[in-house]
């Protein structure tokens, strides 16, 4: 995944050596969150590529689907919920948040808004088991 010896960077630009270390950068931040909310399974066929960009679009692609997908079934809930006459308002105001936060997460891969959706996500688990 990231290269053992750093004679990769050399005859290389100074500009192409820090796109190199950006890319590594974002790439370690990416892992991080992958970690949490992968499938191993997913997480694992990501790290057996060779191309460090490739790597970078499968983890955002793939966290970016996980996240809508705990969207998805917690919309699914609320309405399972709702048909059994149950008051959901604030679950569903919380998950309407979670999903602005998750679309701004997406955008920029920042370490406090990841901590935010998560603790986010927390919070609407819960809020469910208490229903």
């Amino acid at each position: 995944m990231f290269y053992k010896n750093k004679s990769f960077l050399f005859g290389k630009s100074n500009s192409e050596r820090l796109i190199i270390k950006e890319n590594k950068k974002k790439a370690k931040l990416l892992i991080f969150y992958a970690k949490k909310l992968i499938d191993k399974a997913i997480f694992v066929k990501i790290k057996k590529s060779k191309d460090l960009g490739e790597q970078i679009h499968l983890l955002e692609y793939s966290l970016k689907v996980a996240l809508e997908k705990k969207i998805y079934l917690f919309r699914q809930k609320i309405k399972l919920f709702k048909s059994k006459g149950i008051d959901v308002f604030f679950i569903s105001i919380k998950v309407n948040l979670l999903n602005l936060k998750i679309k701004y997460f997406n955008v920029t891969h920042n370490k406090r808004d990841f901590k935010i959706v998560m603790k986010l996500i927390e919070e609407v688990e819960k809020e469910i088991k208490n229903v």
